[in-house]
């Protein structure tokens, strides 16, 4: 009787240990999406350059009596100009910009109600450091109510990115065992990506209001739930369809990427974007290992592009992408090649990187099915950059 007594209150114990952590989980999932409501930061970048052109925000943005700023460096080889930028309140448009440089130089304009979150900077053409660093192709936005950026560095050349672990997506619960193995392994720097129904809720920002009273209004916030106990060591980011940023400050030979989760044909793709966008555009020659781990990452029927789809019947009662491959391998396998082609060419493209390496080389490997593709691109560039998509 003594020992069920025993037994019973170990139960009662580990039950509430249970709740207690699963509320303080939720708890802390809640205010990261409180938190990053309350940011906002100007970021900018030269858009299409012709030469390697580098741009580094200097401080954090600051909101000072009306007036939203933010100090950046201009880096092209070995000259370097400083500039400003700063955005005050209009009384017939959302916001007056200035860019003023430590030259002198000083440009400015309205951000007008069809375009109230950036602005294309409007200099005079015939002056020598817009020449130098093509400042004629700067753009700025305001971003509201997103996630800092999240910096790669030298801490750690083994990523795990879990990209939304939500039921609503993983119906099956078909990633848990091994997503949750990769968070319990300390080898690897994890980061989970808490899902955001709303893509651009920041646009919900008034930028008129904002700018007279610095604060941010509350948002609508999403209730969001995982079956993965997250430990403290990984870090919770709020990710609106995969498109949080990024900034790389490594010199590491190579640096690998682990991917979970899902949507693998949507919001892993968007971040898989955002990954190499960052990248490309830094100044870092590490080489890119990104690994789809396809036994814990799940897809939908329908790509985000043309190819990137999946018939019904190889999803008939599964979701995870190594499931789907083995039910359908040839489809499979134009899958990852359509997957591939994406990045090694029109994304390359409509992005105007070719500044940024003097040679890009992207492969892909799959041993299910097996596929094997490369594709080195030559730019005008001054460093080689090597990136691979592999499926495990």
């Amino acid at each position: 009787m003594n020992n069920m007594k025993a037994l019973l209150l170990i139960s009662f114990i580990l039950s509430n240990v249970a709740l207690a952590q699963h509320s303080n989980q939720n708890d802390r999932i809640l205010n990261t999406y409180q938190l990053t409501d309350k940011l906002y930061d100007i970021d900018c970048y030269i858009f299409k350059p012709s030469k390697n052109v580098q741009i580094t925000a200097k401080n954090k943005t600051r909101f000072l009596k009306q007036k939203l700023e933010r100090d950046f460096s201009v880096n092209y080889k070995s000259h370097v100009l400083n500039f400003n930028v700063s955005l005050f309140p209009h009384s017939t448009e959302e916001a007056e910009y200035k860019v003023r440089f430590d030259s002198g130089d000083l440009f400015g304009g309205m951000i007008d109600t069809n375009f109230k979150k950036g602005f294309y900077l409007e200099p005079a053409s015939n002056n020598s450091n817009i020449n130098r660093y093509e400042l004629n192709k700067l753009y700025c936005k305001i971003n509201f109510a997103e996630s800092n950026k999240t910096v790669i560095n030298n801490s750690s050349n083994k990523l795990h990115i879990n990209v939304h672990p939500h039921s609503n997506y993983d119906l099956f619960s078909e990633t848990i065992k091994l997503t949750q193995n990769m968070h319990n392994n300390l080898k690897y720097k994890s980061m989970l990506l808490l899902e955001e129904e709303i893509d651009g809720k920041g646009n919900l920002v008034d930028l008129s209001d904002f700018l007279k009273t610095g604060l941010v209004p509350k948002l609508p916030i999403l209730s969001y739930q995982t079956k993965i106990k997250i430990p403290m060591t990984t870090e919770l980011i709020v990710s609106a369809a995969g498109h949080n940023r990024y900034i790389f400050k490594s010199d590491l030979e190579t640096i690998e990427i682990n991917y979970t989760g899902g949507n693998h044909n949507y919001c892993i793709w968007n971040n898989t974007r955002k990954l190499l966008t960052a990248l490309i555009r830094s100044d870092s020659k590490s080489s890119l290992v990104i690994n789809y781990h396809t036994k814990a990452i799940i897809a939908q029927r329908s790509g985000i592009i043309d190819g990137l789809s999946f018939k019904r019947k190889a999803m008939k009662g599964t979701r995870l992408l190594r499931k789907i491959f083995d039910n359908d391998t040839k489809t499979a396998a134009k899958y990852i090649t359509n997957y591939f082609h994406y990045f090694a060419t029109s994304f390359i493209n409509r992005n105007g990187f070719d500044a940024h390496y003097r040679k890009l080389t992207i492969s892909t490997f799959s041993n299910i099915p097996l596929v094997e593709k490369n594709i080195t691109l030559k730019g005008n560039g001054e460093r080689d950059i090597n990136i691979i998509l592999n499926y495990l």
